[in-house]
């Protein structure tokens, strides 16, 4: 089963979907949530410690060790005098997606499903331009809903 499957519901339509997918939280996110719930820091102050300029703050020691500790790296490791080293917390952090990945997961199978280019799929899902039909019927198919929901007509105005 697809990751983005618990997310699709009966009457919903392929841009209510794509609108869901794409606002639940990134993987550099998550990360982010996680070492703000493990260090107590400030979110401000994790973001200094994050910063991948010179102009970013190391935290103290008591911190230091803790990310050494939970994330099994060195503290030399996760904190170098270069901030972008590659290992370091910077380049950890940093290499992680900002995109959802349910959402990407998404638009790769609609590709897939309907051998569009990426470019095309993402108008369908805003809704900026409605996939053909036999585009449609496949991203039903893969979606397990029906095509008047995924794609509901546009109200006509006169």
């Amino acid at each position: 089963m697809k990751r983005y499957a618990k997310y699709v519901e009966a009457h919903q339509s392929l841009v209510e979907l794509s609108k869901q997918l794409a606002e639940l939280p990134s993987p550099r996110t998550k990360f982010f949530n996680y070492l703000l719930g493990l260090t107590n820091l400030a979110p401000n102050t994790l973001k200094m410690v994050l910063c991948t300029t010179d102009s970013g703050i190391v935290p103290g020691r008591e911190v230091k060790k803790l990310l050494s500790k939970e994330l099994n790296v060195s503290e030399q490791a996760l904190f170098p005098e270069n901030r972008q080293t590659a290992g370091s917390l910077v380049s950890i952090y940093m290499g992680l997606s900002n995109k959802s990945l349910e959402y990407d997961e998404f638009v790769k199978d609609i590709c897939t499903a309907t051998n569009a280019p990426r470019e095309t799929v993402i108008s369908w899902i805003y809704g900026r331009r409605s996939p053909r039909a036999y585009a449609k019927k496949r991203i039903a198919a893969l979606l397990g809903s029906s095509l008047s929901h995924l794609f509901p007509e546009r109200e006509k105005t006169n």
